[in-house]
């Protein structure tokens, strides 16, 4: 179900083999291990929105946004393009953005989605995670991760 937030923004809850969406912990987390460094540090997603901006998020996905909450902390966010595309933004140890262009497709004969990293780029600075997610959202037309550096 969705949650209205500030603006165009929508929060909803996914569910992926493996993982748990919107805050619930995981056996690990429940016997008081720390949270696996694969996925960044946790940040405010409130944040993150107003450093991309109401108008790229508008642009990039609608204004969906996917918050990934392992332990109540935001540690991803995830915006859905079209087409089973998504551009997924972790904050990295050293205070920079990671932003991936992932194609999300559920296999032949199994019941959840696979995900497939297209394009990465690493060390992308607060003032241009916008411009760069926008990239990362025009599948069609744009190479991203390879050419393209922060």
């Amino acid at each position: 179900m969705p949650g209205k937030r500030s603006g165009l923004v929508f929060a909803y809850r996914l569910s992926v083999k493996g993982r748990r969406w919107g805050g619930t912990r995981s056996p690990l987390e429940k016997e008081g291990k720390e949270m696996e460094r694969e996925y960044g540090r946790p940040f405010d997603e409130d944040i993150l929105i107003q450093q991309i901006g109401m108008r790229n998020v508008g642009a990039i996905s609608g204004g969906r946004v996917g918050v990934y909450k392992p332990e109540g902390e935001c540690v991803e966010v995830e915006l859905p393009v079209s087409a089973g595309y998504l551009v997924r933004i972790t904050l990295a140890w050293d205070d920079t953005y990671t932003v991936e262009r992932v194609l999300r497709r559920r296999a032949k004969g199994k019941s959840y989605k696979e995900s497939k990293v297209l394009g990465r780029v690493d060390g992308v600075y607060c003032d241009q995670v916008g411009e760069v997610a926008y990239y990362a959202s025009c599948y069609k037309n744009v190479k991203f991760g390879q050419e393209v550096s922060a």
